[in-house]
């Protein structure tokens, strides 16, 4: 693959590639042979951070378990059985609260978690995820509130909707009172400053059905869930190998879909580049099998290519003890196609609340412009405290190529 070939890549990330690409489409890879000098106490915690220790864990331990340390085997093992214990808990929750949601007259529907899971691997143990999404309409959203605290969650931010202003503005935390299931119940998939998502209204009307346990929840069309997939991860700059399985993993297990028709529904909502870097990442790096006109498209396209190629580096890296402070705006920015929406997205990014900030703080609307009056100031603070700590951190050594 051209985009492999480019790459300088540590042993252990390369190892990480060929385990959560599946035999059958996996190029001669680390698996197929001894290697001597593996880190594996690096391939675990690398595992752990790109949340595929599922994924690794099901592929050494099916063909080549004889070939890796015990101890790193159990140490995977062990992850492996803690998120299917957790999936099933959450998937079980889900399923619940779908169902008392459509109890009451409420139109939900629900995406990632162990929707998605269920639609990439056929199992929900298969995925790492920590909190449950739910979409309803604005207009049903008090009425959500109220179904979900009468199943025992209790909204993060404690606030009268019709008295105040959230600065999220696309989704509310609830959190139940085990601790472990968290609903993120959104009105919009995306905040205003990252608009690039269908709208609520026709997500809805798209939506299918998928068996969760002995219940059947409303979900994405699949190409509505590979754009949301691909939008999402743009947003947060394709920081996760897990993007690219759930990519993979979704063409895999759904050969008969036509992943055109996400490209299609890109288009007027400039989110276009997005879908085929995703595509053009999960084809390069994991194998997945797209139609020859789509490989073609996003291969023939040079900032497509390019962006990919940055992502990639990225993605794999050795990470750095201190980023650049531009890093996390670098890939959303470069990934939108319209100048106007550029320029949108960097102001609203200057001035948008950081998650702390939009997670736990709710302000009266007589009171919201001191946040807007305090962010230059807040933004100093942080530039400040960035450049001390790169002064402080040792520079990064080159990492050597896989031979």
């Amino acid at each position: 693959m051209p985009l492999m070939r480019d790459l300088e890549l540590t042993p252990e990330a390369e190892l990480l590639i060929a385990g959560c690409t599946p035999a059958a489409q996996a190029a001669p890879s680390f698996l197929d042979r001894p290697r001597p000098g593996i880190d594996w106490d690096a391939v675990c915690r690398l595992a752990t951070a790109h949340r595929v220790a599922p994924i690794l864990y099901r592929r050494l331990s099916a063909d080549c378990a004889e070939r890796v340390p015990a101890d790193a085997l159990e140490r995977l093992k062990r992850e492996f059985h803690r998120n299917l214990l957790r999936a099933r808990y959450l998937a079980g929750e889900l399923a619940k609260l779908m169902d008392a949601l459509e109890s009451s007259g409420i139109e939900a529907l629900t995406y990632k978690g162990p929707t998605l899971a269920l639609m990439a691997y056929g199992d929900a143990a298969m995925r790492q995820f920590v909190d449950l999404d739910v979409l309803v309409r604005d207009t049903d959203v008090a009425m959500a509130a109220k179904v979900l605290a009468a199943q025992g969650y209790s909204r993060a931010t404690d606030y009268n909707p019709r008295d105040t202003t959230v600065l999220k503005e696309c989704e509310d935390a609830f959190f139940g009172k085990d601790g472990i299931g968290v609903v993120d119940l959104h009105w919009r998939i995306m905040p205003r400053n990252f608009p690039f998502a269908p709208e609520p209204a026709a997500l809805l009307a798209g939506a299918r059905r998928i068996a969760i346990g002995h219940s059947a929840v409303m979900t994405l069309s699949h190409a509505h869930m590979m754009l949301v997939l691909c939008a999402h991860s743009t947003k947060h700059g394709w920081v996760s190998l897990s993007d690219l399985c759930d990519i993979a993993g979704m063409v895999r297990a759904n050969r008969a879909a036509d992943w055109s028709e996400a490209l299609e529904k890109a288009g007027p909502i400039g989110a276009r580049r997005m879908v085929l870097v995703g595509f053009h990442l999960a084809h390069e790096l994991l194998g997945a099998e797209f139609a020859d006109g789509i490989v073609r498209i996003a291969r023939d396209d040079r900032k497509v290519t390019e962006l990919a190629g940055r992502v990639a580096r990225r993605l794999l890296a050795p990470r750095a003890e201190v980023e650049p402070l531009s890093q996390p705006w670098l890939v959303p920015l470069l990934s939108i196609e319209r100048t106007g929406q550029r320029v949108r997205y960097c102001v609203d990014r200057a001035l948008a609340p950081t998650d702390k900030e939009s997670k736990f703080v709710a302000l009266p609307r007589a009171l919201l412009p001191l946040h807007y009056l305090t962010r230059p100031m807040r933004l100093g603070l942080k530039l400040k405290d960035h450049l001390a700590a790169r002064l402080r951190a040792p520079r990064a050594r080159p990492h050597a190529k896989a031979r």
